[in-house]
């Protein structure tokens, strides 16, 4: 593949510095990039259990949608049914809310709870390496 489709193709996701090296904006210069997903899970705080639905996740923070009645900087214990055979369960922290949305930091962890959720980063990271890799040769094909 030429360089130049390379960059051609990576133009979304970044941007060239006069020196010609790639710089990481917006998104793509996060330490740990999100993506969106969706499942179940629930929230535990103050002795009672609330639905939750996970709309992106990352391995050190969780966007998700809940109506548990929550305040910034409160600490709450989340089980995910990541998929039929994987459940994650971590104490998250509130960070910011916006009507039924939740963004928090992932705070405390098990090391196996820790390696689901990055099993399923991986997964979904290399289904779209695949896609993204098979675009690509699409692209250089009409245009190569």
């Amino acid at each position: 593949m030429p360089t130049s489709a390379l960059v051609i193709w990576y133009d979304k996701f970044a941007r060239i510095s006069k020196k010609g090296s790639f710089m990481l904006s917006g998104k793509s210069a996060r330490r740990y990039h999100r993506f969106k997903d969706s499942f179940m899970g629930s929230i535990e705080y103050l002795g009672s259990s609330y639905p939750c639905l996970v709309e992106e996740i990352s391995e050190r923070g969780i966007r998700l949608l809940s109506r548990a009645a929550v305040d910034i900087g409160d600490r709450v214990s989340v089980d995910l049914q990541i998929s039929q055979d994987a459940r994650l369960s971590c104490v998250i922290e509130i960070r910011d809310f916006t009507g039924d949305a939740l963004r928090a930091e992932i705070v405390d962890i098990s090391d196996a709870d820790a390696g689901v959720l990055r099993g399923r980063i991986e997964k979904h990271y290399s289904a779209v390496r695949l896609a993204k890799a098979a675009e690509a040769q699409r692209y250089l094909g009409r245009n190569g």
